[in-house]
């Protein structure tokens, strides 16, 4: 090959090296967070305190949060600054989890039945937080998102934070476990009394009482309804209370409370009543 020949290939190989590199660096930049903020308008970006921006769609931003003394006002101080980040005209949502992996491998669509690994970061969908005519929300997904459950969307009046929708002593329940198919079958009722602590979980059981037509069944029932309230998560305060808790299964009837704090319809058909004891 002569010299002229030899060089035309180096700079052809040069010039195919370099626009490699650049549509390369044209894909990451559209693919990673901060560019994909910065489409939105934003010039730089920094994870808010206690979270983490895993993903960035034009329909919804993906974020995990801290679990360690979570509330509401840390995730709507959280969405505030991530949207405040973006153009003025955002119409997005934000996503919140409590996990990484979950934040970067959910989906909202769904074909069938839950695979394994959706129905797994499902179970992590915290919270939305979305903006309609300026007006403020947010929804919480005690359950996780892909489940049959009727979740509460609650405006955000300025700087009043809302109850949840889900709450006892304006403390909201951020998480609890759906039941078993089997489990959502029984018949009867169950009520405890429990402490809150300061960290959202519950302890200090104490069955009051627990009705069903068969011994069996009512020892089954117990066993199911304490391992269903020990996954309770709760936001943080900075005292414990005593919570009194009623599991209904099937049609039976309860005559606990009169007006309960926390009415919740869990999938399944299961309805959970709680309110807060006075020690007093």
């Amino acid at each position: 090959m002569s010299p002229d020949g030899l060089g035309s290939l180096v700079v052809l190989v040069t010039n195919s090296r370099m626009f490699i590199a650049a549509m390369v660096g044209a894909v990451l930049s559209v693919t990673s967070p901060f560019a994909a903020l910065q489409l939105y308008g934003q010039s730089r970006i920094t994870d808010p305190p206690g979270a983490r921006i895993e993903r960035v769609l034009p329909s919804m931003i993906y974020v995990s949060v801290d679990r360690d003394a979570l509330a509401l006002a840390s995730l709507i101080a959280q969405a505030r600054q991530i949207r405040a980040a973006n153009a003025s005209d955002f119409k997005g949502r934000i996503g919140f989890f409590t996990s990484r992996r979950a934040a970067r491998t959910f989906t909202m669509s769904l074909v069938g039945e839950l695979p394994p690994d959706l129905a797994k970061s499902s179970r992590e969908f915290l919270a939305f937080y979305d903006v309609e005519n300026e007006t403020e929300f947010l929804s919480v997904f005690p359950f996780g998102f892909h489940t049959d459950f009727k979740y509460a969307r609650v405006r955000i009046e300025g700087a009043e934070l809302p109850p949840c929708g889900f709450h006892v002593a304006r403390r909201c329940l951020l998480r609890v476990d759906p039941f078993a198919r089997e489990d959502a079958g029984l018949v009867g009722r169950v009520v405890l009394e429990a402490r809150i602590r300061r960290d959202g979980k519950l302890d200090r059981f104490r069955v009051d009482a627990a009705r069903n037509g068969e011994s069996k069944q009512a020892e089954r029932l117990v066993r199911v309804v304490l391992a269903n309230v020990k996954t309770w998560w709760l936001e943080s305060a900075s005292e414990p209370q005593d919570v009194r808790i009623t599991y209904i299964f099937g049609n039976t009837t309860d005559e606990s409370f009169s007006n309960p704090e926390l009415t919740l319809n869990a999938p399944g058909g299961v309805k959970i009543l709680a309110a807060v004891l006075d020690r007093r």
